[in-house]
């Protein structure tokens, strides 16, 4: 079995704990997911399953989009209202306030992670850590949120949405939000909706995909080469097959493909994998990745 398979997690497990429930479905134990979700979080989960592991860094690189809710008045040592009560503030920022805010997101931003994250530091995960009561420098890092819109602004909380680059916090983003706006604030709930050009909308909920027959399941199993849209395709002569099939390069006289450029390598209509353009005394395609 090859490929990729949508799941909606469910509020309360963590993401190892689906790619568990899907190897114990599936017995199959080469299966990795493409972006962390924590338990209070819900939504999409790209598992990638086989020869599709091999894929799961640009998946992981993709941009994500979640909705988001935060509450003000309070800051949690995790960011989110399952931690520890750090703060307490009376001023609640006015509705205007909110949705200007939120409105500006969009742009480059350095972002601090929270404590309360798997990010290692010589060799530790951040939470390992906060756990032991050690201090730890945390770098910021560079982010961009490419999209931002408001979605209900009720009693001193904000429903929204975002679509954010790799490696972006919201639970530091909602704090940051707090801080920004005079007041202290913390995620309450998460949902991821899309990771790159896959939607939550084309996803098996996790309580019926632990019922489904394996015969549905492979149904909804999605071709690798669908999360690799954005590289261009490359065709191969049939007469090459079993040359690129065995990791040889392929020479070729001209292309409009920069050196370096990755691209989908297919043959006999077949997807292969993935192979970048390079110059050895000619053009040449060699393969970085075979998926087959």
């Amino acid at each position: 079995m090859k490929g990729i398979l949508l799941l909606d997690k469910k509020s309360g497990i963590t993401s190892h704990d689906l790619v568990y429930i899907a190897r114990r479905k599936l017995q199959i134990k080469r299966i990795g997911h493409t972006g962390t979700l924590d338990p209070l979080a819900s939504g999409l989960m790209a598992l990638v399953i086989g020869q599709a592991t091999k894929i799961a860094d640009y998946l992981q690189n993709s941009q994500k989009e979640y909705i988001a809710k935060a509450v003000f008045g309070k800051s949690y040592s995790t960011y989110d209202i399952e931690g520890d009560v750090t703060g307490v503030c009376d001023y609640i920022p006015t509705k205007s306030e909110i949705v200007n805010y939120i409105k500006n997101l969009p742009g480059r931003h350095s972002q601090i992670p929270p404590i309360y994250s798997a990010i290692k530091i010589d060799g530790k995960k951040l939470y390992e850590y906060a756990r032991d009561e050690k201090e730890v420098e945390i770098k910021p890092r560079d982010i961009e949120i490419f999209e931002s819109e408001v979605l209900k602004v009720e009693d001193g909380a904000v429903s929204f949405r975002v679509k954010v680059s790799k490696g972006t916090y919201i639970r530091s983003l909602i704090n940051d939000m707090g801080k920004d706006l005079s007041s202290l604030s913390a995620m309450s709930e998460l949902r991821r909706t899309a990771i790159g050009n896959f939607r939550i909308e084309d996803s098996i909920k996790t309580e019926d995909f632990e019922t489904m027959e394996i015969t549905e399941i492979k149904r909804h199993l999605l071709k690798p080469e669908l999360a690799l849209n954005h590289l261009p395709a490359f065709y191969v002569p049939d007469y090459f097959y079993d040359r690129i099939k065995n990791g040889l390069q392929f020479r070729f006289n001209s292309s409009d493909l920069e050196l370096g450029q990755e691209v989908r390598v297919f043959c006999r209509k077949e997807f292969l994998g993935i192979g970048y353009i390079r110059n050895r005394d000619g053009l040449e395609l060699q393969i970085k990745k075979l998926i087959v």
